[in-house]
């Protein structure tokens, strides 16, 4: 079993962040270099489970990029944690994680401190920190709003001596000892683990052997502390003991020692992924991935909160998915294993946390258009046979997080990359947009939905899909930690849907995705490895005046809507996210580095003489499908998803509820538009010059049918109960019970066939005129 020493905790991957005002990039409204937070936070549960070799002995904690600095009631140390590849990882398997998180810990005693040393933080922070909570029965909750502290001091650690603990603003902790007159400095010492190599170098440094190097504990200072004179120091190392020796000095003056701890720099993932804006210009991003972290900064740039997720990616989570409604709620998923979304409040707080179903993955989320419904695109891979999937978009409640339904995009077989559509199923982008459709990307196919799920006689899945001409890899993008993620690479609005790859952006038709230009972007990456390739950078957003912004290796570009460059602005970072904000600003997002290397996150504010932000409107002209129909079939009525439109075009007798007559519109493809006070739709339907077909029986048995035109299609069944959507492809009775379904197999396509002698059997003509006979009764001899 693994040792959940192992687990990240690091806050390594942490985002809080401090603002840097100086030396800002050109038109930037402000910047943020993600680093630790620099907060002494105190435990109030939230370290036991991730630090279980301590568990509730630590009674504060910070967390420095890939380190972890802990205090307990007699000592403090530190965690390191490291991301190494997977050395049992073959090219191409997506079975084993990529990387994998080595650990070292180390425990610092201090040698006869006093038992009743207290505690006390200073220097509270405005920002708090909320931390998410996994229950032994897999629940989730949430310790809410702990404040941070720039200091730590131990009270009386010794008799005449106050310990204190700040943060280095560089990398790292510092100590201070504040010593009384007259007490013996030789009584305190610092106990390393049996074992440890302790050196001092030719600077007076005192090293400490880690698996990932030496940390390095600078030369020590000692000076009095009323006039900061220096006094001679050094380190005394007696085994696994460390203790100060000081040179002469006057023991009748209170003095200071203070040494700086130095951590070795590790490799480590700590990446911004996606960032949002609220109605008042909030900024909302999520980074890190041991675990996964969401911060809220106000529209200035402050840091107001931070939540720690319970998703861990070093340990078989995979990241997922932002999106930030109006009023600064935000909706935080884990990709898989186990699908997850929660719902954290503006103030910082848990609303609610769901899992999906036990074969679903979670990559990409958007709203619907009056924000009631997440609309997440993602995976379902309990389809029949196993070692199949489903790419599905699911229609998810944000009042409590149920899955109200989904729709099948794509089925392919799991894990296997082709250029071919269908072959990747998983949606890995989504986009909501003004004419009531969902327009999504897989790894090779474009398509879309309709906004409603249910409102059609039955689930008619996308509208369109068409290759896209990307053909992206299973793992579509090359900077986030382990397996597949979703990209922010589609966006639409009531004209066109525009879609990136990393080094092109593409406009597109809305009704079918047929690219109608594109354009270059600059800086961007898209690498091509056997065939498939790999984003290296990704982010796109429409402001409402039809304005495109797209993010490259290096900047982010304004597009008009023809794609021409309008301007850009040169970013230190990689973008993997664009928001449009308030006040002509732009949010932009992503890191430097690479994961063979220490990651750092930024998340930035931009003006770039942005309009408001493209807003959704609550209209749906949407029409089911239908046809092909006879040309001498009855009148129908179509079914729109709103009443009160006017339905026109070929064959429409009634412009008020839809009624469609095939046989006045005639043989041939008729558009038909419904059209309300705020948008529209249109379909086509094809009316088919039809007879009716029968048959007869000739008298040696064989059928004849006639009617229709042919050639015809004549096909045995078999009936069967349908299980693919039960889990493994299993129905369970009373949970799952299927439904009943039909095999057909053609055995002719002559106008005479022998019939198999088992029932049913159907007859097709080439208009897909049919007729469908159940027994023998009732045919008639042919004459």
């Amino acid at each position: 079993m693994r040792n959940y020493l192992h687990l990240a905790i690091v806050a390594t991957f942490c985002l809080y962040s401090l603002l840097v005002y100086s030396q800002q990039p050109s038109g930037t409204a402000w910047f943020s270099h993600l680093e630790s937070s620099k907060a002494i936070v105190e435990n109030k549960g939230q370290f036991n489970t991730r630090h279980q070799a301590l568990g509730d002995r630590i009674l504060y904690g910070f967390e420095d990029g890939a380190t972890f600095f802990y205090f307990t009631q007699d000592g403090w140390g530190y965690r390191l944690d490291s991301l190494y590849k997977n050395p049992n990882r073959r090219k191409g398997d997506y079975t084993k994680p990529k990387w994998i998180l080595k650990s070292d810990l180390v425990t610092v005693n201090w040698v006869g401190a006093n038992a009743n040393v207290k505690l006390q933080p200073n220097g509270k922070f405005n920002h708090t920190n909320t931390y998410a909570v996994k229950g032994t029965d897999k629940s989730v909750s949430a310790i809410e709003r702990v404040p941070g502290y720039g200091k730590l001091t131990y009270e009386g650690i010794y008799d005449g001596v106050d310990l204190i603990y700040t943060m280095h603003p560089d990398r790292g902790v510092e100590y201070r000892l504040e010593i009384a007159p007259n007490v013996a400095v030789g009584n305190i010492k610092m106990q390393y683990p049996l074992g440890s190599q302790l050196k001092v170098d030719a600077n007076g440094d005192l090293l400490v052997s880690t698996l990932f190097g030496y940390t390095r504990e600078s030369k020590p200072k000692a000076f009095y502390a009323d006039t900061h004179e220096e006094i001679d120091v050094r380190y005394f190392v007696d085994g696994n003991i460390v203790r100060f020796k000081l040179g002469a000095y006057d023991k009748s003056r209170s003095i200071v020692i203070d040494p700086w701890v130095q951590t070795p720099t590790l490799q480590y993932s700590n990446g911004v992924w996606e960032c949002e804006s609220d109605a008042v210009g909030n900024v909302y991003i999520i980074g890190g991935d041991a675990p996964m972290k969401l911060q809220k900064y106000s529209a200035a740039g402050t840091l107001q909160w931070t939540y720690n997720t319970p998703w861990d990616t070093t340990n078989g989570a995979w990241l997922g998915a932002l999106a930030t409604n109006a009023g600064g709620d935000c909706f935080v998923s884990n990709g898989a294993t186990p699908a997850a979304i929660q719902r954290i409040s503006t103030a910082g707080s848990l609303t609610w946390s769901r899992n999906g179903g036990p074969f679903d993955e979670f990559w990409t989320i958007v709203f619907n258009c009056d924000q009631s419904k997440m609309i997440v695109g993602g995976t379902n891979t309990g389809a029949f046979p196993p070692g199949t999937a489903t790419g599905r978009i699911f229609d998810i409640s944000t009042s409590n997080g149920n899955i109200n339904g989904s729709i099948v995009t794509t089925t392919t077989k799991q894990g296997i990359a082709s250029p071919l559509i269908d072959d990747l199923n998983e949606v890995r982008a989504i986009s909501s947009s003004r004419n009531a459709k969902y327009y999504f990307l897989t790894l090779d196919t474009i398509g879309a939905i309709s906004q409603d799920f249910n409102l059609c006689p039955s689930n008619q899945g996308p509208l369109f899909k068409t290759n896209s001409s990307y053909n992206f890899s299973y793992k579509c993008e090359d900077y986030k930690p382990n397996g597949n993620s979703g990209i922010c690479a589609i966006r639409a609005n009531d004209k066109y849907v525009y879609t990136q790859n990393g080094s092109t952006i593409s406009k597109r038709n809305l009704s079918s995705g047929a690219i109608i230009n594109t354009a270059p972007i600059p800086g961007g990456v898209y690498t091509i490895s056997f065939g498939f390739g790999q984003v290296g950078n990704s982010g796109i957003a429409i402001d409402s005046c039809g304005n495109v912004y797209a993010g490259s290796s290096d900047r982010v570009i304004k597009f008009d809507e023809n794609l021409n460059i309008i301007t850009s602005v040169t970013v230190p970072f990689k973008v993997y996210d664009v928001a449009v904000s308030t006040g002509g600003n732009i949010i932009v997002c992503g890191a430097n580095g690479s994961l063979a290397n220490p990651q750092i996150g930024y998340v930035q504010s931009i003006n770039m003489s942005a309009c408001v932000p493209f807003a959704l409107v609550c209209c749906n002209p949407t029409i089911c499908p239908a046809g092909p129909i006879c040309d001498i079939a009855s009148p129908i009525t179509l079914t729109s998803a709103t009443a009160g439109g006017v339905w026109s075009g070929p064959g429409i007798t009634n412009a008020s509820s839809g009624v469609f007559s095939p046989s006045v519109a005639g043989a041939g493809t008729h558009k038909i538009v419904y059209t309300l006070p705020c948008g529209a739709d249109s379909i086509f339907i094809v009316v088919n010059a039809c007879a009716n077909l029968t048959v007869c029986r000739e008298t040696n048995g064989d059928y004849t049918v006639s009617g229709g035109v042919g050639p015809y299609t004549w096909q045995s069944g078999v009936p069967f109960q349908n299980c693919s959507g039960c889990p493994l492809g299993n129905c369970i009775p009373f949970i799952c019970a299927g439904f009943a379904d039909t095999t057909w197999t053609t055995y002719s396509t002559a106008t005479t066939a022998n019939p198999p002698g088992t029932f049913p059997i159907r007859v097709t003509d080439v208009n897909g005129n049919r007729l469908r006979l159940t027994s023998a009764s009732g045919i008639q001899p042919c004459t």
